[in-house]
């Protein structure tokens, strides 16, 4: 198993995160529903747009339940 290289990007993933912090209520549940969309688009979820989406769903401290995974 290997691990993938650091996020050189830091700054600017630090910088995003800050930003979507600042959204209202209202903006931060629509972004989570754009989220949802789009990895569902392809009619698949995997393991990691899975918790990648709760990742985003805690962050931004929004009630939704979690993505059921297509194996």
């Amino acid at each position: 198993m290997t691990l993938d290289e650091p996020n050189n990007n830091w700054c600017l993933s630090r910088a995003m995160l800050e930003t979507l912090l600042k959204l209202q209520p209202n903006q931060r549940r629509q972004f989570v529903k754009a989220c949802r969309l789009a990895i569902e688009s392809n009619g698949k979820i995997t393991v990691a747009e899975g918790e990648l989406y709760r990742v985003i769903v805690c962050f931004l401290e929004v009630p939704e339940p979690p993505l059921t995974v297509t194996l």
